[in-house]
């Protein structure tokens, strides 16, 4: 029994009728649409959000997630050594991020955002052309290099 009352009815109708994978995959994308909707939609978007939109939000959120995770889940060859690239690389652009706009206040908001963004789609662009393997190696061809690069 996960929790009792209104608040756990689809969690336990998840647990009790899917599978322990699907059920995990569900739990992710219903935390990653809440942690979207509250931390950066209502923080950064619109601050007088009501519930009804809150929810809104938090729906479309994570059904973008569950269709982008499907997509890439039917996409990826040799599933286990593709998302410990991803992971690398995603990490590798995140957390500078992260940490740059955390311990540097004078450096604009929208900007590191758009860093990030641009280099989350670089990144990914990179280990689809590099065929997810060959270590997380590819050739920046846009930028007219033949050395390949990490991503």
């Amino acid at each position: 029994m996960l929790v009792r009352g209104a608040d756990g009815v689809v969690p336990q109708l998840l647990v009790d009728f899917f599978a322990d994978p699907l059920v995990g995959f569900a739990f992710a994308a219903i935390v990653a649409a809440n942690l979207f909707t509250r931390n950066f939609y209502q923080e950064f978007i619109r601050q007088d959000i009501s519930s009804t939109e809150e929810t809104t939000v938090s729906r479309i959120g994570s059904t973008i997630v569950l269709i982008g995770a499907l997509i890439w889940v039917l996409s990826a060859p040799n599933y286990a050594t593709t998302l410990q690239l991803a992971g690398r690389v995603w990490i590798l652009q995140t957390l500078p991020a992260v940490y740059l706009g955390l311990y540097i206040r004078w450096l604009d908001r929208w900007a590191l955002m758009a860093g990030w963004l641009v280099g989350m789609v670089w990144g990914t662009y990179g280990m689809i052309q590099g065929g997810f393997g060959n270590g997380g190696l590819a050739p920046p061809e846009p930028l007219g290099f033949a050395t390949p690069l990490y991503v």
